[in-house]
């Protein structure tokens, strides 16, 4: 039940659905609500707002995600590197 009333609104927070609960009067909604409300945790807005967290870091916006080499790559990176700084 609180699931459906949570994709109804558009997955809101908590505290915002709680300001829905009292604009609307209580109405169609369950009687112990706000008791539900504190144990219920909704999967999909779990998901979105830990990947929306990570995408929307400052350095992600700067530097962009983490890149990984292959171990290959890296011994072969590092020397040209160093030679760089040599020169």
């Amino acid at each position: 039940m609180l699931q459906a009333l949570h994709d109804k609104w558009g997955h809101p927070s908590n505290s915002k659905l709680i300001q829905i609960y009292r604009a609307q009067n209580r109405v169609r909604f369950p009687t112990n609500f706000l008791a539900l409300l504190n144990c219920f945790r909704c999967k999909v807005c779990a998901f979105c707002k830990g990947a929306r967290e990570y995408r929307r870091s400052t350095r992600v916006q700067l530097h962009g995600p983490h890149k990984f080499l292959p171990q290959a790559t890296l011994s072969s990176v590092i020397p040209t590197a160093i030679q760089l700084l040599v020169r």
